[in-house]
């Protein structure tokens, strides 16, 4: 039996778990016309961040949001914190070479470490929880690719351990999946609450930050550049641009040419339980960790910090407009947890997520003083605050630091205009790999 006991209107945007318990912030619209050293156009992780680490760097900073602080993907994830990025350290090594590669590798380890770190510098108030991260194999054939994951991490020097099936069950509280990576240094947090603290805390530092702001067009303005809005117009030395999977937010496909065919906007649905009873919480990640396992179109999952599970998976090009749309995620919770005999369904929310072709998130400078850094493939809470700080960086000093990704010119991804069908037709075939290699139960 499901029971949907939910005050929110699925497709009636942005009524997720995250607003409902969110900290509070008051933003200004923007109404006037502004000067600036340096324009961040939208305020997620990534424009936040990079706002934030200005700001310690005395810059004059500016930031605008189409809508406010926190409102894509960075205020509708799983809230989940984990390093590195989604490659493979030896993918990462042969898309870079060795010496880049392992600079890469070491920086983007380091990620979660900024995250927390920013939380306890800033006293940021987002239910921060640092438990540790499972990444459990679902088949007999990703075991291989977490042994694999385990001794190439280990060789890093990261405090990570592998775990039998006996104790991959105690930890996740179900007997779906073989053995798992536990990685200490992740973590969760109240991802809504994380950006508008990002929000306060540059705000005190001096950064001014506006809502409602989109930005329709930038235009050069002599040795400068402008930003226009239907409202007004900002101008400013240098701009980053930090749309991520909003890029081409109410249809605006003109902010910079190409950028936002360049990446693969795919929506990630989530649902949230009604608080569980302290019974099933003694039996569901009892020691509070975060998970996501090994599939093709993974199950990522955890508990709140009122006893709420969450589950969120891959979904497809499209929004979930309505409950019918969560079935496959509510099904999905129903096979990894019996236990929940009678689930109640309180919270349904979706959102895109970046993807590229590449596996690697892009930065770019677009013109002289312009920059950009996105596509995060599903690890956006680490390295959206990474990029941040590396666009901080990028704009002050105009050099690459150690460790950053390089520098890419905006490509296109070809026949996007067909993306849509292309991307039903590979969510269902990677479905069907996930259906025949899941065959093979934990022995």
């Amino acid at each position: 039996m499901i029971s949907h006991k939910t005050s929110n209107s699925v497709g009636d945007e942005f009524k997720s778990l995250w607003q409902a318990t969110s900290t509070q912030l008051e933003i200004d619209s923007f109404e006037d016309n502004l000067d600036c050293d340096i324009l961040i156009i939208g305020a997620g992780f990534t424009g936040l961040s990079a706002a934030l680490h200005l700001s310690e760097l005395e810059q004059d900073v500016v930031v605008v949001d189409a809508v406010e602080p926190g409102y894509g993907a960075s205020g509708r994830n799983g809230g989940q914190v984990i390093p590195g990025l989604k490659l493979y350290p030896e993918e990462v090594r042969k898309k870079l070479g060795d010496e880049k590669g392992n600079a890469v590798i070491n920086a983007t380890n380091g990620s979660a470490d900024l995250v927390f770190n920013l939380i306890k510098k800033y006293q940021i108030d987002c239910k921060a929880n640092r438990n540790g991260f499972i990444q459990p194999a679902f088949s007999n054939t990703s075991c291989g690719v977490i042994r694999s994951r385990v001794e190439l991490l280990s060789k890093l020097g990261a405090p990570v351990e592998l775990l039998d099936k006996e104790t991959t069950a105690e930890y996740l509280g179900t007997n779906s999946y073989f053995i798992a990576l536990l990685d200490k240094r992740g973590g969760s947090l109240q991802p809504l609450s994380y950006a508008r603290g990002l929000a306060k805390a540059a705000i005190r530092q001096g950064v001014k930050i506006y809502s409602n702001a989109l930005v329709n067009k930038i235009k050069p303005l002599q040795d400068r550049w402008q930003a226009s809005t239907q409202k007004a117009s900002i101008n400013a030395n240098r701009i980053l641009i930090c749309t991520n999977g909003y890029s081409d937010l109410n249809n605006n496909p003109g902010l910079w040419p190409g950028l936002n065919r360049s990446i693969i906007p795919l929506h990630s649905f989530q649902v949230a339980t009604q608080p569980l009873s302290n019974k099933l919480r003694q039996s569901i990640l009892p020691h509070g960790h975060v998970a996501s396992d090994t599939k093709r179109l993974l199950n990522y999952f955890r508990l709140d910090h009122e006893g709420r599970l969450i589950l969120g998976g891959s979904g497809n090009i499209y929004e979930g407009k309505s409950i019918r749309d969560f079935s496959h995620i509510v099904r999905r919770i129903q096979s990894l947890y019996p236990q929940i005999t009678e689930p109640q369904f309180e919270f349904y929310w979706s959102g895109k997520i970046a993807l590229t072709m590449s596996g690697l998130p892009h930065i770019h400078e677009m013109a002289p003083g312009v920059y950009s850094g996105l596509g995060y493939n599903g690890r956006g809470v680490g390295m959206a605050t990474l990029m941040g700080q590396w666009l901080a960086e990028l704009v002050t000093d105009g050099d690459q630091i150690p460790g950053m990704l390089p520098l890419t010119t905006i490509k296109p991804i070809k026949l996007q205009s067909f993306r849509k069908p292309v991307i039903t037709a590979a969510y269902f075939w990677k479905s069907l790999q996930d259906r025949v290699e899941g065959r093979q139960k934990p022995i």
